[in-house]
C-alpha cells in the first residue's frame, strides 16, 4: 500500500498543503478544493464501508466504495 501525505491538506488560491509542507500547485481553484478534500472523502468512504457491513441491500454499493478506496491506495481492487 502507497501512503500519502496525511491530511486534512489545505487549499488556498491553488496552492495544496496539509498545514506544514506544500504538495503542489493546481491552476483551477475547482480541482485544489476537490483534491484538497480527498483525504477526508476517503475517510468518510471508509466509514460507510464498515457502517454497512450486514447489509445486504447495500452490497453493489460496498463492492464499488471498496474498489475506489483500493484506488486510492495503490491497491488492486
Amino acid at each position: 500500500m502507497t501512503t500519502h501525505t496525511p491530511g486534512p491538506w489545505l487549499a488556498d488560491c491553488g496552492h495544496l498543503s496539509n498545514g506544514k509542507t506544500r504538495i503542489g500547485f493546481i491552476n483551477r481553484e475547482e480541482d485544489t478544493r476537490l483534491i484538497a478534500a480527498a483525504p477526508d472523502m476517503l475517510a468518510a468512504l471508509k466509514d460507510l464501508v464498515r457502517a454497512s457491513d450486514g447489509h445486504p441491500d447495500l452490497l453493489a454499493a460496498r463492492r464499488y466504495a471498496r474498489s475506489v478506496i483500493a484506488k486510492a491506495e495503490g491497491e488492486k481492487s
